[in-house]
This record gives C-alpha cells, structure tokens and sequence, in this order.
C-alpha cells in the first residue's frame, strides 16, 4: 500500500519501469554527505544486469508540502531535465558517470506526481567505502590513480567548459575499471543559464574553497567556476591522504576574529592571513606522507589547486606556456608519473 504522506521517491520498490528495469530495495545513505537532494536503489534489469537508480526525491524541496505545490514540482523537473542534459553532454566522457536509462518512474495514488530517475552502472562505492574497504592495502599507487583518474574526469569536463561544483569523496565514484566523477546534479555550463548559477556556491559548503566562504565571487565565469573545481581537487588531494578536508586543516589554527564566521571586513583583506594559514595546513598536510619525496611533490600541487587566493589559483605563470592557469594537463602528467612509480614499487 503507497502511502501518499511519504515521498514518492521512497515508494519505488517493486516497480518494474521502461527498458526492463525493476527497483529492487533502497539503498541507506552513507557518510556525512551525498543524498541530500534523492533517494537510492539498487535495479536489476530482465537481462540480469544490477545497477544504481538515482531517484529525485520532491520533498528534498519544500520546508513543508504547505508552499507553492506547482511552482515546486516545475522545480523539480527544471533540476531533471537539466541533469539529463548534463549527462548527455558528459556521454563519452571516460571518467565521467554517464546513465544507462533514465525517465519518470509513476507511484500508485501518489498525489505528488511522477519520480525523475536515472540509473546508472552500478559501483562497488564511494572513494571513502573504498579507503575502508582496502585499510592498509590502499596504498599509495592506489590513492595517485584514483587523484589521476578523476584530474581526467574534471578535465574532459573543462573542455566543454562545464564546471562540475560538487567534488567531494561522496561523489567520487569507484568502478571496476577505477575511480570516475560522479553527480552532475550541481554543474555550472559557461554561457548558459543552469539552475544554481545564483547560489555562490553550488556543492556542499563543508568543502567551499574560501572565497564563498567571505562571500566573494570572481566576476570571471572561469575563475569564480573552475577556480573552485581546482580547489576542490586540491581537498581531495587531501582527504585521500589524511582522511580530512583542505579546509579543516586551514580554519583549525586560523585566530577566530579571521574565520568566516567571525570576520567582519571583505575577501581580499583576510587573504593574506589566510595564506599564513595556508602554511600551516601544508605542514600539517605533508606530516601524513611518510615517503619525503612524494610529500614535497604533492604538497607543491596542493599548494597550487587550493591557494587561499582565487586569483592566484593554479598553474603559476612559469609553468602555464600558453596554457590557460586553470589547464589541468600537467596535474594530469604529475599524477600519472607519480602513481606508475608507485606501482611500480608494488611489483619490486
């Protein structure tokens, strides 16, 4: 029996929906972060092929199903049809999560209309289920490649000049064939109007590089966009060798009347405190790689993609040579290098 107090997008199990697709149970929500905006399902198909169906849940939109129920639900489909369209233009992306099927899935006596789905091939988890999974066998070449595999994913994306927002370990997806970008739900299209472009910040503000944070935002589509794509890299730099964000690291020493919450004057004034606590975090950050090589090398490619200045984010002038500073080519080579002597070592 449907209940139609409960959101639609809870109701899906048993469904059997269009290309032979049948919602198997849901999926619980995992970590601290992801889910926030839909509801998750494993899927099995006629053919016996399991995969991930990502539903789009209406009530994630309303304070109460008290304010304006029309102008809600045209939300709703607004955010569907812009994400359909974002993962038709990633189609041939090779480390881009692409969907296998998606449409507009009918609750029985639901009063609050059809569920938008996507459904895609099924991972085995998130970077962060596969940090727990492997424990001590995921070791460092296995942490390089996936930081080289998603530089590609973020790349690809860059060159159709679609900015992704929303990195974060919960949206790094792990597959048989390794790691790809997933959740294009909040992504940012240079010279087209796209549902998020009036929020500063499109993804989850626990990962917001700092000048969100001070409310600033760079007049540059491309700085204010694919500046925060490099830092939000840079945080998965980071996270995958630490298990903490850049910004933990920066604010936990930063004096409080200098922290976002508590500064009262504009970004460009607090910077250069900041960058002090900039250095400070890259210490701290360096202290988790016991090998002192590989700490200097990725300590000098943190401090590039997560400059507490937007403005000087990236690559620095001597090494752009015609390229645009936010070209993610040479994290890409860096990552590749670093992560094949890794594995290279693991075969001695």
């Amino acid at each position: 029996m449907f209940d139609v107090i409960t959101s639609p997008a809870e109701q899906l199990s048993g469904l059997v929906l269009k290309d032979g697709w049948t919602v198997g149970e849901p999926i619980a929500p995992s970590g601290r972060s992801g889910g926030r905006f839909s509801i998750h399902y494993n899927v099995t198909n006629s053919d016996g092929t399991r995969a991930f169906l990502k539903a789009l849940d209406v009530r994630s939109l309303f304070g109460d199903l008290t304010v304006d129920f029309a102008e809600k639900m045209k939300e709703l489909g607004t955010l569907y049809t812009f994400e359909r369209d974002m993962l038709n233009k990633c189609e041939h992306m090779t480390r881009v999560v692409t969907s296998l099927s998606h449409g507009q899935a009918i609750v029985p006596n639901s009063l609050l209309g059809p569920v938008p789905y996507f459904i895609f091939d099924m991972a085995s988890g998130d970077v962060r289920a596969g940090l727990a999974t492997l424990g001590p066998k995921a070791d460092v070449a296995w942490k390089l490649r996936s930081l080289h595999q998603v530089t590609v994913g973020l790349e690809q994306m860059h060159r159709r000049f679609l900015a992704h927002q929303d990195v974060k370990p919960a949206n790094i997806l792990v597959f048989t064939d390794g790691c790809r970008v997933g959740d294009l739900g909040r992504v940012s299209e240079r010279g087209v109007a796209c549902p998020h472009d009036g929020e500063a910040s499109a993804g989850e503000s626990l990962y917001s590089p700092p000048e969100i944070r001070y409310g600033y935002l760079a007049p540059e589509w491309e700085t204010r966009r694919f500046g925060c794509d490099l830092y939000l890299l840079g945080s998965m730099v980071v996270y995958l060798f630490t298990q903490l964000t850049v910004n933990v690291l920066l604010y936990q020493d930063l004096e409080e009347s200098f922290h976002w919450l508590h500064w009262g004057g504009d970004y460009k004034t607090v910077v250069p405190y900041l960058q002090d606590g900039f250095v400070t975090a890259l210490e701290e950050f360096q202290r988790h790689i016991p090998d002192a090589a590989l700490a200097s090398e990725l300590r000098t490619v943190v401090a590039e993609l997560c400059n507490p200045d937007v403005d000087l984010r990236g690559l620095p002038p001597v090494r752009r040579r015609g390229r645009s500073r936010f070209s993610l080519e040479q994290y890409i080579s860096k990552f590749n290098l670093l992560a094949r002597h890794a594995e290279l070592r693991l075969k001695l």
